[in-house]
């Protein structure tokens, strides 16, 4: 009997989800590039052409927008491959340090997120392969990609007061994250890809030994939506 939930639909959601993310961060990075040159112009005392600023402070908007919005279905996709990824080691009779609930709410408490979601993911990253191989695969990219999540992630910002050189302090800041964004992005990506191998390696390991048995219906099958 094949106990652990097929995670893979979960996981090419991830990775696209990612990819579009990371086409709107390229797109905002020009954006934020182009407004250092519109606010360097206005505090130099030069004029921009009015149609022009306009377009580009509704486009600003909309990227923004594009921003939160996919930042937040990113994310809530990657919970759900995230939470059932350590939920599959628990079906599987493997030892897990948490519930699989805590790959849920480790994201949301202050201080424990951040350090928790890493653990996490590096017991996914060994337990799984550890269920069909001895020779595992090092989680030295975990490391890079956390570091990537956290910096990232960091917001920062310096009061404008009206002022053009603090408005370009913090447009410098917002190309600066944008930048540091994009190859986490990327990370992100491997990581999910390369855990969604070992789950598939590890779901072929539980049909091959399955072979032969019939799989009854059971509350414990029902549960896949859920998790």
């Amino acid at each position: 009997m094949i106990s652990i939930l097929d995670n893979s639909d979960r996981a090419r959601h991830v990775v696209l989800f990612f990819w579009v993310y990371l086409g709107i961060i390229v797109a905002a990075t020009g954006a934020d590039c182009l407004q250092l040159w519109i606010i360097s112009k206005w505090e130099a005392g030069k004029e921009v052409n009015p149609t022009f600023r306009n377009i580009h402070y509704w486009l600003y908007l909309l990227l923004n927008l594009s921003i939160s919005a996919t930042f937040v279905a990113t994310i809530i996709v990657f919970i759900q491959w995230f939470r059932r990824a350590y939920h599959n080691l628990q079906r599987g009779g493997n030892y897990i340090m948490n519930s699989e609930s805590a790959a849920l709410w480790h994201w949301f408490i202050p201080i424990a997120n951040l350090f928790w979601p890493y653990k996490i993911m590096k017991e996914i990253w060994y337990e799984t392969q550890g269920t069909y191989t001895s020779d595992l695969k090092s989680h030295g990219i975990l490391r890079v990609w956390w570091i990537l999540f956290i910096i990232s992630n960091f917001r920062f910002e310096v009061q404008t007061n009206g002022k053009a050189e603090n408005l370009i302090r913090n447009n410098i800041i917002d190309i600066a994250r944008d930048i540091i964004t994009i190859p986490a992005i990327l990370v992100t990506i491997y990581v999910v890809k390369q855990a969604a191998s070992f789950e598939e390696q590890y779901m072929q390991q539980q049909k091959i030994e399955s072979l032969g048995t019939t799989v009854p219906v059971t509350e414990d099958n029902r549960e896949e939506e859920f998790y």
